[in-house]
């Protein structure tokens, strides 16, 4: 499927000013909004998860909560700590870590609506924004994450590792 940006960027090669066949310039402008639009998504998305970053979150939070306020309807956050992580890094290892917070990356984006927006906040702690989402509704979303994070396992090296995870839920 074709981006925006893609969509855009063809049109654009489509329509060389000078009417020659090649137009280097417009090339050069298209090739320019393409890299541009691969560094936002580099400075938005932790390299691990694939998951949004905390940056994305700060700026995303803000729209969110102006959106919030002319909206008049409640933006609800779900904070996530994977339980005993360290544990998991000094019994199997740093990559078992990786391999831990890439599968839990992955239950969280498939717990939640396409419209909610999930993002790594550090280390081994997650946030779920929730928009036009009450308090009641968020607690019942933040259960059911747990729960298919609970039913969710990782087999490393011969061993199976569960993890849980503790939640915080806020209007």
């Amino acid at each position: 499927r074709m981006s925006q940006d893609d969509i855009e960027n063809s049109q654009l090669l489509e329509k060389c000013p000078v009417n020659e066949q090649e137009c280097q310039w417009l090339h050069e402008l298209a090739s320019l909004r393409s890299e541009n639009a691969e560094l936002k998504l580099l400075v938005t998305t932790d390299t691990l998860t694939g998951l949004y970053n905390f940056r994305y979150f700060q700026e995303n939070m803000g729209r969110e909560m102006e959106r919030t306020g002319r909206a008049g309807r409640p933006t609800s956050i779900i904070m996530i700590d994977i339980d005993f992580f360290k544990a998991i890094n000094d019994e199997w290892g740093h990559e078992a870590g990786n391999q831990a917070l890439k599968m839990a990356a992955s239950a969280f984006k498939q717990a939640v609506r396409s419209s909610d927006v999930v993002c790594r906040y550090g280390g081994e702690e997650f946030v779920i924004i929730l928009p036009q989402t009450t308090l009641p509704t968020a607690v019942g979303v933040a259960e059911r994450v747990r729960l298919w994070l609970e039913q969710t396992r990782l087999d490393f090296e011969g061993d199976t590792i569960y993890l849980t995870a503790s939640f915080g839920v806020g209007v």
